[in-house]
């Protein structure tokens, strides 16, 4: 298996980490969420840096408006700009107060 594909609505970060780092040959990841726990950069290069085949990454982790700041920052790290994967706060054109924090890999 080369891709991993998941969309979490329920659970915690670290069960679902460790069953994402059970893939750990895989290439392509992406994830999907409403979990604001998701929303830490920091959780994601720890897990990222375990796993080295991983070359595209898509993200999508929906955030309430009073976190997206602070979460966003969290994204903004060595780690990241090393890898030339930038992420970025979207916000939802439907609701003003629902943002998206989101990366795309190319």
């Amino acid at each position: 298996m080369t891709y991993f594909k998941i969309h979490v609505t329920i659970g915690t970060f670290q069960p679902m980490f460790e069953l994402i780092r059970r893939f750990s040959k895989i290439h392509h990841l992406s994830v999907k969420t409403t979990l604001q726990a998701y929303a830490n950069g920091h959780q994601w290069a720890e897990l990222l840096t375990q796993m080295p085949n991983i070359i595209k990454l898509d993200l999508d982790i929906d955030l309430d408006s009073y976190k997206s700041d602070q979460e966003l920052q969290t994204f903004q790290t060595k780690f990241w700009f090393e890898r030339q994967w930038i992420v970025q706060c979207i916000k939802s054109q439907s609701n003003s107060s629902e943002f998206k924090i989101m990366h795309r890999s190319i």
